[in-house]
């Protein structure tokens, strides 16, 4: 919603309208409705608009808002009557967009400003049916005024529960020390390189507190508060590319959270992520006796595997013709 004069603007009025002369240019200041009963302007909006032929189906939002005007006058829960606040603004909203096109034809401008500044007035909470309909400026302006003392009142007070849910947080330091980290990858056969390193913080934890240090193969995180001093601190399995490689912190309270995202440099499944917590390595059967032979007529070798002219005599060990 832009401002309210968009497309529509209002010659300054400098003396009482009701002293003019009906053919006076300023005398449509009389119907402005200013400072009349929000309901008595939607009202005069929609009568306007109703004894149109063509468009009389333009005043349906409206009425729709009046309606809830009246519900709303009544309703005592708090939820109840903001939910029903925003229904009018809604309804006010359509009308508005509804009106706009037809103002960029040279019609309803006096409807088009009452019902933008309804908008605006349906931002405040001590809007009612009695309440005096502002100028569209003013409106404008009373709303978003409380839209930014309202954001600072919720800012404030949201700041303070949240330090005091932190500080009844409690950090499993037990679980911290026993499991440092855990470590996510992705398939290969996803054919992606990404894996995810995550650490349990505790719950006051800010980025300032986190040292992540990422090199090619070598990893070290350091958090305040924590435990372990390092957290995690040793040699990758494998190489990474340290270009797109980053931190963030997630979740809040009990559930805080640093994520270390990696990017190995090779699509392969990785055992574990620090080269000392890799399985040790099995050895392997020793390989079969490479043998080969001539094949006298193509004049080149045949490992034993391929063998085609000769059978082999396990007990002798050596070839014999077919």
């Amino acid at each position: 919603m832009g401002t309210w004069d968009a497309h529509y603007k209002i010659p300054h009025m400098p003396v009482d309208p009701s002293t003019l002369p009906p053919d006076d240019e300023r005398y449509v200041k009389k119907e402005l409705h200013d400072g009349e009963p929000i309901e008595q302007a939607l009202q005069a909006a929609m009568a306007g608009l109703k004894s149109d032929i063509l468009w009389g189906t333009l005043g349906m939002p409206m009425e729709s808002s009046i309606e809830k005007l009246h519900q709303l006058e009544d309703e005592r829960d708090e939820d109840k009557a903001r939910a029903i606040r925003k229904e009018i603004r809604s309804y006010l909203e359509l009308s508005v967009k509804q009106l706009e096109e037809m103002i960029e034809k040279g019609n309803f401008h006096n409807e088009y400003r009452i019902v933008v500044s309804a908008w605006y007035m349906m931002m405040l909470p001590s809007t009612k049916l009695g309440t005096p309909l502002l100028p569209p400026q003013e409106a404008q302006r009373a709303a978003w005024d409380w839209e930014e003392r309202d954001i600072e009142y919720r800012r404030q007070k949201g700041a303070v529960w949240r330090a005091a849910r932190e500080d009844a947080s409690v950090f499993d330091i037990e679980s911290a020390v026993a499991e440092p980290f855990t470590f996510t990858q992705v398939q290969p056969a996803s054919h992606t390189t990404g894996m995810t390193v995550t650490v349990r913080v505790p719950p006051k934890t800010k980025a300032k507190d986190v040292r992540a240090t990422v090199e090619e193969q070598f990893l070290q995180v350091v958090v305040v508060g924590h435990p372990l001093t390092p957290v995690i601190s040793g040699k990758l399995f494998d190489k990474v590319d340290t270009s797109l490689s980053e931190w963030h912190l997630e979740g809040e309270f009990e559930d805080r959270i640093l994520c270390v995202e990696l990017e190995k440099k090779l699509a392969r499944r990785w055992p574990c992520l620090l080269m000392e917590n890799a399985p040790a390595l099995e050895p392997l059967p020793p390989a079969p006796r490479a043998v080969k032979i001539i094949d006298p007529e193509l004049d080149n070798y045949l490992s034993r595997d391929q063998d085609k002219y000769f059978k082999w005599d396990s007990s002798m060990g050596g070839a014999t013709p077919n």
